[in-house]
């Protein structure tokens, strides 16, 4: 949610103040950080810090890093939704400010921040796993990618234990259908909802 979170401020920072110096600035830093590679800022933090790493701390690090591309898509989707004639119509029919946030911009940014936690979320799992196979996570902590460390380390494969890699990855899987599916009934849920409104 760190990561969401980020992503929305910035990505509101960049496409909505009036100011063009505002808005350029802050659109110039999300373009800047989206160059930045992660995954060499991650191995590093992550292996300084780890003898203090918990799992909350971990997710954290993972939502400061990769909130980038998320900044990116809905600072466009705010830059689109300025200028369609529904948001403009909202506003000479006498909606408040707010009304027009949450009946005629929130369904759509909605869509985009549960997009973009998927996309955060499977970016950091897979950091997180490919992280771990480096060795640079701590290796204390039962995770899936400290799980298939092990089962490397202590060659499973070889010895015939291959349910110590097929578990983890099976668990990845579900996890990701199963955040996919649910992310889908909300997006029905308020596309329903929008359209009775």
């Amino acid at each position: 949610f760190v990561g969401i979170l980020i992503a929305l401020m910035l990505a509101a920072a960049a496409a909505l103040p009036r100011s063009n110096i505002i808005r350029g600035s802050f659109a110039y830093f999300i373009d800047v950080m989206c160059m930045i590679p992660g995954f060499p800022i991650l191995m590093i933090v992550l292996y300084a810090w780890r003898s203090v790493l918990t799992l909350p701390l971990i997710g954290v690090i993972f939502g400061l890093i990769g909130w980038t591309f998320t900044a990116r898509s809905i600072r466009g989707l705010l830059e689109s939704l300025k200028t369609r004639l529904f948001i403009q119509l909202s506003y000479f029919s006498g909606a408040s400010i707010l009304d027009v946030l949450l009946k005629d911009i929130a369904p759509y940014i909605l869509r985009y921040l549960m997009v973009g936690f998927i996309n955060i979320m499977l970016w950091s799992v897979g950091q997180e796993v490919f992280l771990s196979l480096f060795g640079a996570m701590k290796l204390e902590i039962v995770t899936i990618g400290t799980t298939i460390y092990w089962a490397l380390q202590y060659q499973a494969l070889f010895l015939g234990c291959w349910w110590w890699i097929v578990f983890p990855i099976l668990f990845l899987i579900i996890f990701v259908v199963s955040l996919y599916k649910v992310v889908m009934w909300i997006d029905t849920f308020i596309f329903v909802r929008r359209t009775m409104v």
